[in-house]
């Protein structure tokens, strides 16, 4: 009863307060720790991809090596 109240009312509670979102990563985790190494190395490749592009657009740097 008690975990049941916390899962589905104060931890929600909670991570509205503090503009988190450990639901939807958890549950994230929960699904593709299942996934195949193809679709881990895709997910991999796409956020590197966007880490780059940020480190492009953000870092002079970065801009400079990668010109």
């Amino acid at each position: 009863m008690r975990s049941t109240l916390f899962r589905s009312v104060v931890f929600p509670a909670m991570e509205l307060y503090n503009g988190t979102t450990i639901q939807k990563n958890l549950a994230f985790l929960k699904k593709s720790q299942w996934w195949k190494p193809a679709q881990l190395e895709d997910l991999q490749n796409k956020k590197l991809r966007a880490l780059i592009k940020h480190a492009y657009h953000n870092v002079p740097y970065y801009h400079q090596v990668f010109d």
